[in-house]
C-alpha cells in the first residue's frame, strides 16, 4: 500500500526497506520487487533484532550502503564496521552490572 501511496503522488521508490518479524525469503523480494517496480537487490530485509546497534551490520549485509554510493553517485571506499563490530560485541558481553532507581512522584512499576 505505501507504495501505491508514493507511486500516486509521483514517487518511484529506488530501495524498499521492509521491516518483518522474521527475513524475507528470496522469493517474497522476487514477489515485492515485481509488484512495486523495484530491482530485487533493492529490497532490503529489515528483521527484528534483539538490540539496535545490530542493524547497521544487518543492512550492510544485504548491501544497502552500495545501494545509496551507487544512487547517488558517491565516491567512497568501503566502509569498515571493525570498531563498530566492537561495539557490538562489548554491548552483548557486558563486564559488569549497573543499578538503576528511579524516582517520582508518579511512577509506579508493574
Amino acid at each position: 500500500h505505501s507504495v501505491k501511496e508514493l507511486r500516486s503522488i509521483g514517487i518511484q521508490p529506488d530501495i524498499l526497506v521492509c521491516r518483518s518479524d522474521r527475513s524475507i525469503p528470496t522469493n517474497e523480494k522476487a514477489k515485492i520487487a515485481l509488484f512495486t517496480n523495484v530491482e530485487e537487490r533493492a529490497v532490503i530485509s529489515l528483521k527484528d533484532v534483539s538490540s539496535i546497534y545490530q542493524i547497521p551490520a544487518l543492512l550492510k549485509s544485504q548491501g544497502l550502503d552500495d545501494l545509496v554510493v551507487r544512487r547517488f553517485y558517491l565516491n567512497c571506499p568501503e566502509a569498515d564496521l571493525t570498531e563498530w563490530e566492537q561495539v557490538l560485541y562489548q554491548e552483548s558481553n557486558p563486564t559488569g552490572e549497573v543499578t538503576i532507581g528511579m524516582v517520582g512522584k508518579y511512577v509506579e512499576l508493574k
